[in-house]
């Protein structure tokens, strides 16, 4: 029997859940190319094809139901706020 605790935190979402094909980076990114896109059709299948996830998987992402920390706004507020160090940082 296992015991409480002993598995760790329940909490696996995100790059935390050892099955996640996504990191955060690629969601963040996936949300703003989806953003700047012209929205036609096809434009989340090839988002789809690019991550390699299913369609479904980038329509939850999209709408908010998955991935929900992952937030665009946030994202912005500190790019702006620290500028090309936060993205130099980012990328190392």
């Amino acid at each position: 029997m296992i015991m409480p605790g002993e598995l760790g935190s329940m909490d696996q979402g995100g790059e935390t859940n050892t099955n996640a094909l996504l990191t955060i980076d690629d969601v963040l990114n996936m949300k703003l190319a989806y953003r700047e896109s012209d929205k036609k059709r096809g434009t989340k299948a090839r988002l789809s094809r690019e991550y390699g996830v299913s369609e479904m998987c980038v329509n939850l992402i999209l709408a908010g139901k998955r991935w929900k920390h992952a937030n665009i706004e946030d994202y912005e507020r500190l790019k702006n706020a620290f500028g090309r160090y936060f993205w130099e940082r980012r990328m190392e």
